[in-house]
């Protein structure tokens, strides 16, 4: 009997220690996914920095740093504290800041698409102007990433000289928006808006429909 009591107290003790280990593994499993969220939440904050317009509020600002405190922690002691609730930390400041950026960057880009989608229309480059339109896009799927902004502010750039290039302004802008919309006539084709015609070689490009 006092065998048996032995062992059923030594299997006692393992059973505590194996649930003990188990809740430790389930503690750093939950932890290091949640780094990994972390990871891809610090990397986009770092190129929503870049945009000097972006302002971050006061309330993500703190909840990153007790995220950054708590991460930093867990790293210097080896202990997983509370991994559940740094998880839906990470989770509830993500959320936000996609809301968040999702606006900020639809007014960013708004501008620069509506003109290239218009002048797409007509141009003799399609294909390159549709590149240049899908990574201008990038820029607004969530994560950010350090390739993504380079790749937006590469199709900035070479958006911007396209436009330069070929004299794109508020008139033809709006020629081109009558032309999209079939509500241009006649007396909208001025002198400036031939001229620019015959200077880019768009004549085989536009055509304006009769009335019926």
């Amino acid at each position: 009997l006092n065998n048996c009591s032995s062992m059923l107290e030594k299997i006692a003790l393992l059973k505590g220690e194996k649930i003990q280990s188990d809740e430790h593994a389930r503690n750093n499993n939950i932890f290091f996914n949640a780094f990994n969220e972390y990871v891809k939440l610090a990397t986009s904050c770092g190129v929503m920095k870049k945009f000097n317009s972006y302002v971050f509020s006061s309330q993500d600002l703190i909840e990153l740093k007790k995220i950054n405190k708590q991460i930093k922690d867990t790293f210097e002691t080896k202990q997983t504290i509370s991994p559940i609730i740094l998880q839906n930390s990470i989770r509830r400041v993500n959320e936000r800041l996609q809301s968040t950026w999702n606006i900020f960057s639809d007014n960013l880009t708004k501008e620069t698409l509506d003109q290239l989608e218009i002048f797409w229309l007509v141009c003799n480059n399609r294909k390159e102007i549709r590149d240049i339109i899908n990574s201008i896009k990038g820029i607004r799927e969530w994560p950010l990433t350090e390739e993504k902004y380079k790749r937006y502010v590469q199709n900035i750039e070479n958006a911007n000289s396209q436009i330069k290039e070929v004299h794109f302004d508020e008139d033809i802008e709006v020629f081109l928006r009558k032309i999209k919309d079939r509500t241009a006539t006649l007396l909208d084709l001025n002198d400036k808006i031939l001229t620019w015609i015959r200077e880019n070689n768009l004549n085989g490009n536009i055509m304006l429909a009769i009335k019926m």
